[in-house]
C-alpha cells in the first residue's frame, strides 16, 4: 500500500501508525549520530592524551639526558646520587613524567622515562654514553678543504701500529658548515656529517705556579745534548725550536705552557718514553717540517695532547713527510697537513686542510672517554618506545 492511500485511507489509527513509524526511524537516526559523536570524542580525547603521554616521555628523557650532562660539571664523578625525577607536571599541561636512570660498567647507563596524561601511559627508554672531544677524525667549525690525494681513516693503536688489518676502518669528518666544504681527489673511509651548533668547551692554560713566570726558551739541535723533560720541568715557557736532529724526551707526566712559537726541523723529535705524557698550552703557532717527529717511539696518541690557545689566527702546519701522533684541540685555529704529512690521532679546530698526499689516521680509542676529561658528555645510543 502506498503512502498516499495509507493517508486517504479511513481506518481508525492509520495515521498514528505512520506517525510512530516516522517517529522510530528519527530516534534511530538520531542515537546512530549521537553514538557516533560520542564515539569521536572519545577517540580524540584518547589520541589527545596519548600524544600528551608521549610528550611528557620525551620531555623527561630530555631532562634526564641533561641532568647528567650536568652532573657531569660537578668533580669528582659520584655514580651514587644519579638524577631521578617522580610525577613531574610538563607545564602548562596535566601530564606528568617520572624517570630514573641505573648504571652501568665503562660509563654506560640505563634510563627508563614514564609519561602519563589522564588514562594513558608511555614509556621510553634509552641507554647513555659518554663520549668525549674527539668523535670525529676531523671537526671543523667552519671551513674543511681536502684535496689531493688525501687519506681519511681510523686505526686503534690499542691493537698495535698503524697497518695491515689495522688501517682503512670507518672514521667520520664533520664540520659546522657544510657549505664550507672543497674536495677534491682523495679518499675518506668513513662518512661526512654535519654538525650544526655543537658547543666547544672553552680552554685556557694555567695560570699558576710554575706556570705564571717563564723558565726561558727551549732552544736544541744536531750538537746539542738530547734535552730530558720530567714533571719538574713542567711550566711555562717562552717558545720551542728544535732544529736539525734536536731533541726533546719527555719522561713522566709533564705540562709545558709554551707562550710562543713551536717548530721542528730536519729530522728533530719531541719524544715522549713509555708511561709518559704531554700535555701542550700552545699560545704561537706550530710548524713540523721536513720529516720531523712527535710522539713517535710509543705512538699512542691519548699521551700527546696539545690545546691551542693563541685564538683566532693560530695556525698549525705540518708538511714535508712529518709526522705526530697525538690530538690537538685549537677551536679557533687553521690546521693544516700538506705534502706527505702524517697524523695519528684526531683535531678539532676552525679550519681544516688537507692537500697533497697528507693523511689523517683516526685513532679510535679516542671514542673511550672519561667523566674528568675535557668536554666529555652523555649522549643517547640506543632508544625504544613501549
Amino acid at each position: 500500500m502506498s503512502i498516499n492511500k495509507l493517508l486517504q485511507s479511513k481506518k481508525p489509527g492509520s495515521a498514528m501508525a505512520l506517525a510512530l513509524l516516522v517517529v522510530i526511524i528519527f530516534v534511530v537516526m538520531g542515537t546512530g549520530l549521537l553514538s557516533l559523536g560520542l564515539h569521536g570524542r572519545m577517540l580524540a580525547s584518547r589520541t589527545a592524551a596519548e600524544i600528551a603521554a608521549r610528550c611528557a616521555a620525551d620531555a623527561g628523557l630530555t631532562k634526564a639526558v641533561f641532568e647528567m650532562n650536568e652532573k657531569i660539571k660537578v668533580k669528582p664523578w659520584d655514580d651514587n646520587t644519579l638524577p631521578q625525577a617522580t610525577d613531574e607536571t610538563l607545564a602548562p599541561s596535566d601530564a606528568t613524567f617520572s624517570y630514573t636512570i641505573t648504571s652501568n660498567p665503562d660509563y654506560i647507563y640505563d634510563v627508563d622515562v614514564t609519561g602519563r596524561a589522564g588514562r594513558a601511559i608511555k614509556n621510553v627508554s634509552c641507554t647513555l654514553t659518554l663520549v668525549g672531544l674527539f668523535r670525529n677524525a676531523i671537526y671543523a667549525q667552519d671551513s674543511l678543504v681536502l684535496e689531493n690525494a688525501y687519506l681519511v681513516d681510523a686505526y686503534s693503536s690499542e691493537q698495535g701500529p698503524y697497518g695491515g688489518v689495522n688501517a682503512l676502518q670507518p672514521t667520520t669528518v664533520a664540520t659546522g658548515d657544510p657549505n664550507a666544504v672543497a674536495m677534491g681527489e682523495g679518499t675518506v673511509y668513513g662518512e661526512f656529517l654535519v654538525d650544526y651548533g655543537r658547543e666547544l668547551p672553552a680552554i685556557s692554560p694555567p695560570t699558576e705556579s710554575p706556570f705564571d713566570v717563564s723558565k726561558g726558551s727551549i732552544e736544541l739541535d744536531s750538537n746539542s745534548v738530547d734535552l730530558v723533560f720530567c714533571p719538574d720541568d713542567s711550566g711555562q715557557y717562552d717558545f720551542i725550536e728544535l732544529l736539525e736532529g734536536g731533541k726533546l724526551i719527555i719522561d713522566g707526566d709533564v705540562t709545558l705552557y709554551v707562550t710562543g712559537e713551536m717548530k721542528l726541523k730536519q729530522f728533530s723529535e719531541l719524544e715522549i718514553l713509555p708511561d709518559s705524557s704531554l700535555t701542550l698550552y700552545l699560545g704561537g703557532d706550530m710548524n713540523l717540517r721536513n720529516s720531523s717527529a712527535v710522539n713517535a717511539l710509543t705512538q699512542i696518541p691519548r699521551d700527546c695532547q696539545i690545546y691551542g690557545v693563541g685564538g683566532e689566527g693560530q695556525n698549525f702546519l705540518m708538511e714535508q713527510s712529518s709526522l705526530f701522533y697525538g690530538t690537538i684541540y685549537a677551536p679557533d685555529a687553521t690546521i693544516t697537513l700538506e705534502n706527505g704529512a702524517e697524523l695519528y690521532g684526531a683535531i678539532i679546530c676552525d679550519n681544516a686542510e688537507l692537500r697533497n698526499s697528507s693523511e689523517l689516521h683516526f685513532d679510535a680509542t679516542l671514542l673511550k672517554a672519561s667523566v674528568d676529561e675535557l668536554g666529555a658528555e652523555f649522549i643517547v645510543q640506543r632508544w625504544q618506545e613501549e
